[in-house]
Order: structure tokens, then sequence, then C-alpha cells
């Protein structure tokens, strides 16, 4: 509401118009943009594909968007963006903003994995492993020891020891896992019948004679190292006990030894 007062003077009138203090200005944001939804697209395997496309609605006129307080665009949609926390604006043409915090994930949950393997054998490189993967998005291809990825998940003619086989996804994630290939030299089925006829004699490794007693598995298996240096130096058996053992018989040890002195 207005209120008019007129003063007369000689030869003027002056009117003065004042207004009433109930009469605010308006405010020129009372109905600022919205963010109604933000869709998105997660990043996967560490990459910078991740997505966010911004659905806004209200304040006035054309619409223009933000991602962490850069330049705004007239495109309300954000690519290329790593896995994290992001602010998003959206500005109208009077300048009124309104923002909102969205966060993109890290999507893959690829695994690699040992289906099944198969021992190397001692002296030979007759090892196998078939190798699986979980969790990806769409088929696979294989790895073993950094080679070319296959399709095939089999690996054959392996030798014995540590690998590391790798599984990629059709979204060029990769996962992988280490594994170990045994010789798989049987203690029961090679090793202990060695050690009876040539180590756990009478006067030799047996109870009452002061020396590791190869009758019991856990004294072999303490000593199992030492076996293994003194067999592949021939001085056990000692030469002057005749008793020797093969080439052959000497690797089984060794082999054995190697795969961890398993009790197998």
């Amino acid at each position: 509401m207005k209120s008019f007062f007129t003063f007369f003077s000689p030869g003027a009138i002056v009117l003065f118009l004042l207004g009433c203090s109930g009469d605010p200005e308006p405010e020129p944001c009372q109905t600022p943009p919205a963010i109604v939804n933000v869709a998105i697209v997660n990043a996967s395997c560490g990459n910078d594909n991740g997505s966010l496309q911004v659905q806004a609605s209200g304040g006035s006129g054309a619409l223009s968007y933000s991602l962490n307080n850069g330049s705004f665009q007239q495109s309300s949609q954000f690519s290329n963006l790593a896995a994290g926390t992001y602010t998003l604006k959206v500005r109208d043409e009077q300048g009124c903003t309104t923002e909102q915090q969205s966060a993109i994930a890290e999507s893959s949950s690829l695994l690699a994995s040992i289906q099944s393997s198969t021992n190397a054998g001692c002296g030979t490189s007759n090892g196998g492993v078939a190798i699986s993967g979980t969790g990806g998005q769409g088929s696979y291809t294989y790895s073993l020891d950094g080679s070319v990825f296959q399709e095939s998940a089999s690996f054959s003619n392996l030798a014995a020891g540590q690998h590391t086989a790798y599984v990629k996804d059709a979204a060029g994630c990769v996962s992988s896992t280490d594994f170990s290939l045994l010789r798989g030299t049987s203690f029961d089925g090679t090793v202990k019948s060695i050690i009876e006829a040539n180590c756990a004699v009478a006067g030799c490794h047996v109870s009452g004679t002061g020396r590791a007693n190869f009758t019991q598995f856990s004294q072999i298996q303490n000593n199992a190292a030492a076996i293994k240096e003194k067999t592949h130096s021939k001085i056990m058996p000692p030469p002057a006990s005749g008793k020797s053992l093969s080439a052959a018989e000497i690797a089984a040890i060794a082999c054995w030894v190697d795969d961890g002195a398993l009790q197998n």
C-alpha cells in the first residue's frame, strides 16, 4: 500500500510518495531449481569410465550444470569419471543454484580362482591348470604368468613352482590369483621305502643310536632339508655302509622335500 502526501508552497506543488514498511522486496531466488534425480554409471576396473547425468526441474529459464565447482555447461551429462564423491550444481538464468553430492562406486567384482590342477611330476613339466572367473561382465579370457590372453581356461605342460593366473572380462577388468604346482612325489608311495631300506637300518637312523630316528615320520620331516642335501652329495647313506641310492631315488627325495616334505 502506498501513501501520498502533498505539500503546497508558493508557485509549486511537491508530491511525496512514501513506501509502507509492510511491503518487502521480493526475493530473487524464491523458487530455485531442484535436482530430481542423478543417473549413475559406476566405474569399473579402476578406470575413469563412470558417469553422472542430472535430472533437474524448476528455476527460471534454461538450466546449466557444474561438477565440483567447475564451469557451468548446458549438458547435464558428466562422463569419464573415476570412482569417488562429486558435487553437482544446477543454475537457472537468474543465477539461482542448488547442489547435491553423488557418489560413483567401483563396480567390478571380478574374481579369478583355480578350478583344478595336476602335478608337474618329478623333473618333468607335465603340470596343468584350469582357471575360473566369476563376478565380471560378459565373457572371459585367460592368461598364465603374463602370457597373451586366450579363450581357453586350460593350460598344460607346466613346471612345478609358483604361477599366477589371470582372468579378464568383457569390460577389460583383470583379476589374478597366485598358486603353486607340486611335483607330486608321495612319501608313502616312494620316499618311505627308500629311507627304510637305506637309512632306518640297524646302527644308523634308528632308536638308541643317538641319531634322528627315521622310523618316525616327524623325525624324517624335521630333517628333510638335511636328507636332501646329504643324499644329493651322496654321503647318505655313507659309502662305508655298502648302500647307495640311484639317481632316480635321489631325485625322488629332492622332489618330495621341494614340495614341502608332506605326509602324503
